[in-house]
């Protein structure tokens, strides 16, 4: 299956694939792609995730995706209901940075992302 064409065609009509139209809804839909591929298909989302918001190692994906989305916000739960043009804002930039995401991925590997990850933490893993 192309995710990155699917993910494409969620974030235009999220209603089409019977997702409600909220950030938790599109990400539980991309959780469960995931889910579907033995959680191999968003392998290195986390980790690029951290290092693009320069902090948050133990925040799963769904909260660093909010903190990208609103750097000015101080608190930011994924559990929160969001105002339905915030929502929107954190929607789009989950479809980016997912995009963004493959883009990397496909063009450096995902072994660059845990290489990158592990210098970003400062830790020598080989130890």
């Amino acid at each position: 299956m192309d995710y990155p064409r699917l993910f494409e065609r969620v974030s235009a009509h999220p209603r089409g694939f019977g997702v409600d139209e909220t950030y938790q809804s599109v990400a539980a839909f991309v959780n469960g792609c995931d889910g579907g591929n033995s959680w191999q298909l968003l392998n290195g989302f986390r980790e690029w995730l951290v290092m693009e918001l320069g902090y948050g190692s133990n925040l799963p994906w769904q909260g660093l995706v909010l903190k990208l989305a609103l750097p000015d916000r101080e608190r930011t739960s994924i559990y929160e209901a969001l105002e339905p043009q915030v929502d929107e804002v954190v929607r789009a930039k989950l479809f980016e940075l997912l995009e963004e995401f493959w883009r990397f991925r496909e063009s450096c590997g995902l072994e660059r992302i845990y290489f990158d990850y592990r210098e970003f933490l400062g830790k020598d893993l080989r130890a």
